[in-house]
């Protein structure tokens, strides 16, 4: 993790970088090394616990598309804290309007959305 975060900086990237993983001790490692850079915590299905994570580390949740039934009351914790919201892997345009009606600021898709 040091050599990433040494090679974004090195290069620039720390205002355009957005890290993201499932593995909350790597993503805290990383924000030891640098207290601005992006990064998403990602969840299949947010739990509120991941959200009070995510509010300690000023991190965003990313978390599963086909969840979001099992997932609104974490979203609307998650946005009365202003924790940005993420979503994967979000391949139809269909989808992409419901999560951002849910405040998905970043949609990760396998294809090229309009």
């Amino acid at each position: 993790i040091p050599a990433l975060m040494d090679t974004i900086e090195e290069h620039g990237l720390t205002d355009r970088a957005v890290l993201i993983s499932f593995n909350s001790e790597y993503l805290e490692v990383c924000r030891e090394l640098n207290e601005e850079i992006q990064m998403f915590f990602v969840v299949t299905a947010p739990e509120k616990t991941d959200v009070d994570w995510c509010i300690e580390h000023n991190a965003g949740i990313d978390f599963q598309y086909g969840c979001l039934a099992f997932s609104i009351p974490a979203l609307r914790y998650a946005r009365e804290n202003s924790v940005r919201i993420g979503v994967w892997t979000v391949d139809n345009v269909v989808f992409e309007d419901v999560m951002a009606i849910f405040g998905a600021e970043v949609i990760t898709t396998n294809k090229l959305l309009p």
